[in-house]
């Protein structure tokens, strides 16, 4: 349905919100264009294990500066409003079986934003209600829990979106030494520490 669209010139429009079933069929680049109405962090992704893309700013030259970009069909990045970028989706064997889902979405950042690095890490209290944070803009969250020597300790990872897997990783109060990580289970859907 987006075809011909193998050039920028010819690039078809994609909205935030919106998702485009498309495929690398007859060649293998797809040009999509995205303007903002909106200034903020936005996220595309054309799938778990979708065609890799860059994103270009308006000459459709020149890379965006990415605000995360840990995996090769998921990139996030800071976009102003009414300015033009390009999404360039390549499939180096293109033919039957290529389809895919393009999605572009604004980012809205979870409450423990800014939570990246050790020290802007967020706590978390024991034994209090689970926290419900996102990956939206980054791919880590920092989090912070104090803990009692001799006292087991489960910590767990779940009900994760579509586009991610969770993965748990326990250090010790400087942040830098490795102490376990966690199992995962459902598919990279549920991640659980046990430690003492």
């Amino acid at each position: 349905a987006y075809e011909d669209d193998d050039t920028s010139a010819n690039s078809k429009v994609i909205s935030a919100g919106s998702a485009q079933s498309r495929n690398h069929c007859d060649d293998g680049v797809d040009w999509v264009k995205f303007t903002p109405s909106e200034t903020g962090v936005y996220l595309a992704t054309t799938g778990s294990w979708g065609p890799a893309f860059t994103v270009l700013e308006n000459d459709a030259k020149s890379f965006a500066t990415l605000q995360e970009s840990s995996f090769y069909s998921h990139h996030s990045w800071s976009a102003v409003a009414n300015s033009t970028y390009y999404l360039k989706v390549v499939n180096s064997f293109p033919g039957s079986g290529t389809a895919y889902t393009l999605n572009v979405s604004k980012c809205v950042e979870d409450a423990y934003e800014e939570d990246d690095t050790v020290a802007r890490a967020k706590g978390i209290v024991v034994a209090a209600s689970a926290q419900t944070r996102n990956h939206c803009e980054d791919t880590q969250d920092w989090v912070t829990l104090n803990a009692v020597s001799g006292t087991k300790y489960t910590i767990t990872g779940t009900n994760v979106g579509s586009a991610a897997n969770v993965y748990l990783t326990l250090y010790d109060a400087s942040g830098s030494t490795y102490i376990i990580s966690g199992s995962s289970a459902q598919g990279g859907k549920k991640h659980v520490i046990s430690w003492t």
